[in-house]
């Protein structure tokens, strides 16, 4: 080797221990979690060398843990580009994908990690975290159950785990789970707080309280802790500690905040409102729109002037509602207000408590020009007309304890009564069932909007439900209404009651343990022969 070829090979390597140096330094950064530095540092290194995989993948894994979603997708597909068989590349990758809810990329990826390293246990803990939102629950314990045996000591996984085995209805299991996890790592926020949803669907309210507060201990502002403490207080019916709690749900729910809709100031209760014009809109489901949309009369009675802005497939249902005096289309919002509200807000800005919930109803009617239509398409005969809601949207996950199969009401048709289904849309596996059902009246599937169902429910003697809209709406309706409710149910229907202060017509069927819809269903049926009878 001459003198140049050394000198060039000298600066040679100089230069890889400068990129090794700026990259170590800029890791140890990204370890004790100083991201500016972490980030300044990783592009400096790109600087001296561009097509750097690693580097490029730490950069994604950095944007990722930081909220910059997109950026991670982008920044770990170039290092994939230059090295397409690191499984850990495609791993992080599909985390990525997943929080930007490009699912089927993101299942594509972890499959793709798990070929090249089939025993990969945090590729199978994230695959299982995917599965598990794609609502193939058992699929995704497979894989957490694997990626834990692979690693013991991976707490990440466990605490996954133990969310998984809550959705499929067995918390005492997902708590021992929760538990494995905060063992090995005692701050992991996510344990304590999902620890404490297993401990509510025990039934250990004070003890999952405690635990959403340990969480809040560690990191006292993490948004999805508050919420589960505020989901637990209000099903307790604690509004006064529960409400301001429930304001965390924007975050959480990925809902946009108040703030990031309207410049104007929101109304907190506080404010004066006489001679002042309001804006209420909707923010989540049609159930919720439903529930709350009752406090558009509270608020009129303060001397506003009320704007009520809703989804379309609710207008022609709310047209006409007493203390709304404008109804428009959510997005549609030209008038003038001086002060916004969201509707699930309402109950903290007025104040709610147990004693207090406006339970007058109806307070939402059907409109008189549609119920001659839909009364030529109801049973003819005196048996007593029933309408039925067995399961919620396509998009709602069964472990929500919202969706009961229609073969588990089979125990309904031989009951003395007309069944007619109002259920609008119909999942796929339901469709066959029902075609094979010729007892029960089809009819929700002809549905335009709400005020379709509306017409329907106010010519029936009864409703039968699970957890869907079509309970609020029949209930808003004071129209007869039996729903039925899993072990832990959503915090607006409480606890150890029957009846339920929103809605005074409404008669509540609990399941008794656990995953029990067949014991729920006996009851109904039971309770329906009689009403079918004449003695209910």
């Amino acid at each position: 080797m001459n003198r140049h070829q050394r000198r060039l090979a000298a600066k040679s390597g100089n230069m890889r221990q400068d990129f090794a140096r700026v990259l170590a330094a800029a890791f140890a950064h990204h370890q004790a979690g100083r991201s500016a530095e972490a980030e300044a540092g990783y592009r400096q290194a790109l600087t001296m060398q561009p097509d750097h995989a690693d580097t490029l993948h730490l950069l994604g894994v950095l944007a990722e843990q930081t909220g910059r979603s997109a950026v991670a997708v982008e920044t770990i597909e170039r290092a994939i580009a230059i090295n397409p068989t690191n499984a850990a590349f495609h791993s992080n990758l599909g985390n990525s994908l997943r929080a930007l809810g490009r699912f089927a990329d993101a299942l594509a990826h972890f499959d793709r990690a798990l070929t090249l390293m089939p025993n990969f246990a945090d590729a199978l803990s994230n695959r299982g975290i995917l599965l598990r939102d794609l609502d193939r629950l058992e699929d995704s314990l497979v894989d957490l159950d694997r990626a834990v045996t692979l690693n013991p000591d991976q707490a990440d996984a466990w605490s996954n785990r133990g969310i998984t085995l809550a959705d499929l209805g067995r918390p005492r299991d997902a708590v021992a789970s929760f538990d494995r996890a905060i063992a090995l790592a005692p701050t992991h926020v996510n344990a304590h707080y999902n620890r404490g949803n297993g401990l509510m669907r025990l039934l250990r309210f004070e003890e999952a309280l405690a635990a959403c507060d340990r969480a809040l201990a560690i990191r006292p502002n993490d948004l999805r802790a508050l919420f589960n403490k505020a989901l637990i207080l209000l099903l307790l019916g604690r509004f006064e500690l529960g409400l301001p709690l429930y304001e965390s749900r924007w975050a959480v729910q990925r809902l946009p905040a108040p703030t990031e809709r309207y410049t104007l100031p929101i109304w907190t209760g506080q404010e004066d409102l006489n001679g002042l014009t309001i804006l209420l809109y909707a923010e989540q489901g049609f159930g919720d729109v439903i529930q709350f949309c009752r406090y558009a009369a509270e608020v009129k009675a303060r001397g506003a002037t009320t704007i009520l802005a809703v989804t379309r497939e609710l207008t022609a249902l709310l047209y006409g509602m007493a203390g709304v005096d404008h109804l428009v289309e959510l997005g549609q919002e030209t008038m003038h207000f001086d002060y916004h509200c969201p509707l699930a807000s309402l109950p903290l800005a007025c104040r709610t408590t147990m004693e207090t919930i406006p339970g007058g109803v109806p307070y939402i009617k059907a409109d008189p020009y549609r119920l001659p239509w839909w009364r030529t398409r109801l049973p003819a005969g005196d048996k007593p007309k029933v309408g039925i809601v067995w399961s919620g949207s396509q998009h709602l996950k069964k472990h929500l304890g919202r969706s009961i199969p229609l073969t588990a009401l089979r125990p309904l048709l031989d009951c003395g009564v007309s069944l007619i289904s109002v259920q609008r849309d119909i999942l796929d596996g339901d469709k066959a069932t029902l075609e094979a059902m010729p007892d029960i009246l089809a009819l929700g599937q002809s549905f335009a909007d709400f005020a379709d169902t509306a017409a329907v429910l106010a010519q029936l003697d009864l409703v039968i439900t699970i957890d869907t809209s079509v309970a609020h709406l029949a209930g808003a309706m004071g129209r007869p209404t039996w729903i039925m409710l899993p072990f832990v149910p959503d915090w607006r229907w409480f606890l150890d009651c029957e009846d339920s202060p929103w809605y005074p017509t409404v008669r509540l069927f609990r399941q008794a343990e656990h995953n029990d819809w067949d014991g729920v269903i006996a009851r109904v049926a039971s309770a329906l022969r009689a009403f079918g009878a004449g003695k209910d």
